[in-house]
């Protein structure tokens, strides 16, 4: 009984190592010295937002993947980046829709920093809307995450009662 064990084990661990897939890491051309961090790739894996604070500033920048190439990176266009710091943002699977939090935004704050939504119009993020008491607190309100349906919405808050 433990041989027939042992030589099925063998035999998945063969099977297994012949269908593995070889993974290679490599930096994207456009890191800098500066933090960049909190990466978001679309659904479609053509472009992926990220957070940077490359020019004394944490700002959303986004690189689209054309012909097998990623872009520059670019500022997003609109309103997300009023504010003096921007970043970490969740998007819906359309790509129509962004959560991103924001310390002091042009727009309406709630508390240290906040999260507010924006809709994507021409190709500019507009109608920023911070999401209010009901989401937002006092506190450091941020790192947002939506479920794959868009539905729900996960993020940290170093608010009183959590956990930091």
């Amino acid at each position: 009984m433990k041989k027939n064990i042992l030589i099925s084990l063998l035999i998945f661990a063969a099977v297994i190592e012949t269908f593995a897939q070889q993974i290679s890491i490599v930096p994207l051309n456009f890191n800098t010295k500066a933090d960049e961090f909190a990466p978001v790739v679309t659904q479609n894996a053509t472009r992926i937002y990220f957070s940077s604070d490359r020019y004394r500033g944490q700002k959303v920048y986004s690189i689209k993947k054309i012909d097998g190439d990623w872009t520059a990176p670019e500022l997003l266009p609109g309103d997300i980046n009023d504010s003096k710091q921007s970043g970490s943002i969740a998007i819906t699977p359309d790509g129509q829709y962004i959560i991103f939090a924001a310390y002091d935004h042009d727009a309406k704050s709630e508390g240290r920093t906040d999260l507010y939504s924006a809709r994507k119009v021409n190709g500019k993020w507009v109608e920023i809307t911070n999401l209010g008491p009901s989401v937002n607190s006092d506190y450091w309100d941020s790192q947002p995450t939506l479920t794959s349906d868009g539905n729900t919405l996960f993020f940290v808050s170093d608010r009183p009662g959590g956990q930091g």
